[in-house]
């Protein structure tokens, strides 16, 4: 029997999508975006952006992005400025990449910097206020918290939670995602993983969100699994939801037993 927080009053269940890393350098990327969010029809994403991740010039990619984000009809979250740092061992060895990220070492007036000049950039293309962040990787410290406070962010993105900086209260809302790097047989065992956590969700009726990287679409094995979870996640009658919806206390995040 399965007894709930909210006692026995039927809930919606939810999920957030969670579009990371529209960046210049994935551009070529973004058609196959547009037709896999179109498949879908799951509108109002979170669209994370790194508004400076790529080496094409500013001017060039400012249309084509600030049209992606219109395309994608979503919500606007500053992912970092470039995304990178200089790797470290950890980086190299688990990821099989060398860059690290962006925010997981930087004190309150190097976080400032970074993202005063993302939040300029981001809303000179968008044309909309920049209110949310979430560090590249989740990885950030005190320092970054405080220089969002600073700027009078909203909140931010945290791997298990939504963080609003002045209310509500946070959101529990973990993560299902698959970018785990370059390595072949840590991305087959991270699908294990994925697939063992979504059904745990999935049985429980437990909002959560689900991330997508531009290149989890050129993968097959992840592609199809994405595929997979949409699929059941529709028959079982589950509704996306959007950030704003989200504040309004519309999701299923209350806490349930299991007896």
């Amino acid at each position: 029997m399965r007894v709930s927080m909210d006692g026995f009053r039927p809930q919606t269940k939810n999920y957030l999508i969670e579009l990371h890393d529209i960046a210049p350098r994935y551009v070529p990327d973004f058609e196959r975006i547009f037709a896999f969010m179109n498949d879908v029809g799951a509108g109002n994403p979170l669209i994370l952006v790194s508004p400076l991740w790529g080496t094409a010039a500013l001017r060039d990619e400012s249309q084509v992005i600030g049209e992606a984000i219109e395309r994608l009809n979503g919500e606007v979250v500053l992912h970092g400025l470039r995304h990178t740092a200089p790797g470290t061992l950890w980086d190299r060895v688990w990821y099989g990449e060398r860059h690290g990220a962006e925010f997981s070492r930087l004190h309150e007036e190097q976080a400032f910097r970074l993202i005063e000049k993302g939040r300029a950039v981001l809303e000179l293309w968008t044309k909309r206020p920049v209110e949310w962040f979430c560090a590249p990787r989740w990885k950030m410290g005190k320092g970054t918290i405080r220089a969002l406070a600073r700027m009078k962010f909203r909140g931010y993105l945290s791997k298990h939670k939504i963080v609003p900086m002045m209310g509500p209260p946070v959101i529990p809302m973990p993560v299902i995602y698959f970018d785990c790097g370059k390595r072949k047989s840590l991305r087959a065992l991270n699908l294990i993983f994925v697939r063992r956590k979504f059904q745990h969700y999935l049985n429980r009726g437990k909002s959560f969100r689900l991330v997508i990287h531009p290149g989890d679409l050129n993968i097959s094995g992840v592609k199809r699994t994405i595929d997979e979870m949409l699929g059941k996640l529709a028959n079982r009658g589950w509704k996306p939801l959007s950030l704003s919806r989200l504040l309004k206390g519309e999701a299923n995040t209350s806490i349930s037993y299991d007896f």
